[in-house]
């Protein structure tokens, strides 16, 4: 069952504790460490969470906040966040902990991982969507990314049917495209696709994020292999 912490400090801020280690905050604009006085709380209960969501529209982390998070090994962080003070106590507790960052390619979270030398798990990128009024069906298209650092494409299906009875829907799971290779141009990506999907694909910052990152990530693997040459 999940229990929600109300802070004292700011009556739009909560704390959603989802179980097996996992908090969900959620609100609005910055968080500080005055925020983490939460009415009726369990003794030290900070304590019980080792992966913790930043969710809402939260923007800002200041200094103080996540330290009191001492088993935080998993930092999940919305697009919306542009910031997180790092003090030395942060930073010594995200590399005792191990901590992995997910978050959106090219996000402030990606930079965030980066810059202190943690681990980046991705979030996975919605490509495209599209609804078609004559079968009265919507379709979108995922690309999923996987902690063993492999990759697929979900194809999910709604339909509404004609009738009660044909309510539903469902799921494809397929490979990547075999045209696909690390450092294809963002139109080469798209082209991979239905082309009623392409101009969404082609406009998407976070498609154009990702290939950038898998670029980056071919070329440090093809100078390792060739010595730098």
């Amino acid at each position: 069952m999940k229990q929600v912490y109300y802070s004292k400090n700011k009556s739009s801020l909560w704390f959603i504790n989802e179980q097996e280690g996992k908090l969900r905050i959620s609100g609005a604009d910055s968080l500080c460490k005055e925020d983490i006085e939460v009415h009726n709380p369990d003794e030290n209960w900070c304590d019980a969470f080792c992966q913790i969501e930043i969710a809402g529209s939260i923007t800002e982390i200041s200094g103080g906040f996540l330290e009191n998070f001492r088993n935080l090994s998993c930092l999940i962080l919305s697009k919306s966040v542009t910031l997180i003070e790092t003090t030395d106590d942060l930073r010594e507790l995200l590399g005792q902990n191990k901590a992995v960052i997910h978050a959106a390619h090219g996000s402030f979270g990606e930079r965030f991982a980066e810059q202190n030398g943690l681990e980046f798990h991705p979030e996975n990128i919605l490509l495209a969507w599209r609804y078609n009024e004559e079968y009265n069906e919507s379709t979108s298209i995922t690309l999923r990314f996987f902690e063993d650092g492999s990759m697929d494409i979900l194809y999910d299906y709604i339909t509404s049917g004609w009738a009660a009875s044909n309510n539903g829907g469902g799921t494809i799971t397929r490979k990547m495209p075999g045209g696909y290779y690390p450092g294809c141009s963002v139109q080469e990506f798209a082209e991979l696709f239905p082309s009623v999907y392409y101009e969404q694909i082609i406009k998407n910052p976070e498609v154009k994020a990702f290939l950038e990152k898998q670029k980056q990530a071919d070329y440090s693997i093809k100078m390792k292999e060739t010595g730098g040459y």
